[in-house]
């Protein structure tokens, strides 16, 4: 008879950052499926002067294509996904504590694809105050409900953006995100731009400035 077994190991993690170390606002952005910090911070560039940025990346790593060349990312899988869940909280908690959250007087968080379902599970988890959440081109986990956690998110700005072509939009899943997001009375608004599944810059610096 098979037998699955399972003990804790220490493990390295990784993650980059960029900007501004003196700036007060911090920008912690969190990656999508295959894509890995290095990269994934690059395209936060034009925000550099007035925040600092930090990218923590995905436990798992992987070749992209076949057996060698890029490498990519994730969060998380369906195998054996609770241990991994609640690996990549306890590393959240473990890098925000490094980086001495509580200096900064604004905090926003990011989350991109897969790196949505990410941020929101950690941020249902977590006990830190957070200014903003913003939802990049990902849905809410089907784990994670916003009604049965609506004193979480009452004090947090929430913005969503999305491609109008987005190619792994499902609109049913939309629709269903957002109507718990208004019918709570959450402080939230939602921005589009032309284009696909990708971080788009001018939408993310107006979804910033948001009173």
């Amino acid at each position: 008879m098979i037998q699955t077994n399972k003990f804790k190991i220490e493990k390295t993690a990784r993650y980059c950052s960029s900007g501004n170390p003196e700036s007060n606002k911090l920008l912690l952005i969190i990656h999508g499926y295959g894509q890995l910090a290095q990269r994934f911070i690059q395209k936060f560039k034009p925000f550099e002067n007035e925040y600092w940025i930090v990218a923590p990346e995905g436990p798992h790593r992987f070749y992209v294509e076949g057996f060698s060349g890029k490498v990519g990312a994730s969060w998380m899988s369906k195998e054996d996904r609770l241990d991994d869940i609640a690996d990549y909280l306890n590393y959240l908690d473990a890098l925000m504590s490094r980086i001495a959250w509580n200096k900064y007087k604004e905090i926003n968080v990011l989350g991109f694809s897969q790196g949505v379902a990410t941020a929101f599970r950690w941020l249902v988890h977590s006990e830190l105050d957070i200014n903003h959440f913003i939802i990049c081109s990902g849905m809410i986990p089907p784990d994670i409900s916003i009604d049965m956690n609506v004193k979480r998110f009452a004090n947090m700005k929430m913005s969503y953006l999305s491609g109008l072509d987005d190619p792994f939009k499902k609109q049913a899943e939309v629709e269903q995100l957002l109507q718990q997001l208004k019918s709570n009375n959450l402080n939230f608004k939602e921005y589009y731009f032309q284009g696909g599944h990708k971080i788009n810059v001018e939408q993310l610096a107006v979804a910033l400035r948001r009173k």
